[in-house]
């Protein structure tokens, strides 16, 4: 009987059918975190590499005859596994960003490798501590750079002259609000200036995060086109060189905008225009109610550029 079993896997290849089933679980499982954190290599990247490794170990075991190493191509792997990785570090111009992202792709390989040659039980246990890891320890490093850092905001002016006089400061320097995630907040004088803005990976990885803020907000108060103020976002440090509609952080200018008005009540309504110097114009429908002198209330709606349609049956 147990040949007969024996002879059914051979024939069927349940067990590289079994190693590919799990490269796709284990790789799905690192790739939905990385996916969900916004990180550039997400859910396909990592199955795609798990089950690669896993399909190379695989084939250079079957095919080893004689005297032949059978790790000759786990050490491509590894090699290959190394350019994709350089290739996440580089995505930010040049700046020393996406280390995690490179690392996981490095343990991804390595657990397609574990599977491949039949060590299941490691390939799961390493599964999990990447999790453990990815999850629980980013946490705690955000609880440890609140304590232990001390934060400064620094401008970084081109020398040509007039860049400094760009920035508005009639209502306010910039400074750092929050309605949950913190951002920069500067005020640009004219609609020109905000189109010029481009934001500095390496300035970015320098001096971020700042006071708990993810991301600059520029903006200018003159709109135009039937909008109250038009704005830009820009978080590289998270994976994203520019956001066409941030609510997170236009439920803060509001809420800022508000506090600093002398009126002790006080409903401000505003709309804002994000996305339109990169192309995917959103309108957001921004307001905060200020009583006794205090803003106790902010509220943020609108539409965005559509990304991406579908149907979803309940």
């Amino acid at each position: 009987m147990r040949e007969v079993m024996n002879q059914v896997v051979d024939v069927f290849h349940l067990e590289l059918l079994l190693q590919l089933g799990l490269a796709t679980l284990l790789g799905g499982a690192i790739g939905l975190e990385r996916e969900l954190g916004g990180k550039p290599a997400g859910l396909r990247t990592n199955i795609l590499i798990c089950i690669g490794s896993a399909l190379y170990t695989q084939l250079s075991l079957s095919m080893v005859h004689g005297a032949a190493d059978a790790t000759r191509v786990a050490g491509q792997i590894v090699t290959g596994v190394g350019f994709i990785g350089a290739g996440t570090i580089l995505h930010a111009r040049g700046a020393v960003v996406g280390l995690t992202s490179a690392a996981t792709i490095w343990v991804v390989a390595a657990i397609g490798v574990a599977l491949g040659s039949g060590h299941y039980p490691e390939a799961l246990l390493t599964t999990l501590m990447v999790l453990v890891v990815l999850q629980g320890l980013g946490r705690i490093e955000v609880v440890v750079e609140r304590q232990s850092t001390h934060s400064h905001l620094t401008i970084h002016a081109r020398p040509e002259a007039g860049v400094l006089e760009d920035i508005e400061t009639l209502h306010h320097a910039p400074c750092v609000a929050s309605c949950g995630t913190g951002f920069i907040f500067a005020e640009l004088k004219m609609r020109q200036a905000l189109a010029a803005a481009q934001p500095r990976a390496e300035i970015f990885a320098r001096h971020f995060p700042v006071a708990g803020a993810t991301g600059i907000h520029l903006y200018v108060c003159d709109g135009g086109e039937g909008v109250d103020i038009r704005a830009r976002m820009f978080a590289p440090q998270h994976g994203v060189p520019e956001d066409p509609a941030t609510g997170s952080a236009n439920v803060a200018l509001v809420g800022l905008l508000a506090s600093l008005r002398p009126e002790p009540d006080l409903s401000l309504r505003l709309r804002i225009a994000q996305g339109v110097e990169m192309g995917r114009p959103s309108l957001l429908d921004a307001s905060a109610e200020k009583r006794g002198g205090r803003v106790d209330q902010t509220r943020i709606g609108g539409r965005c550029v559509a990304v991406m349609t579908g149907t979803i049956d309940i």
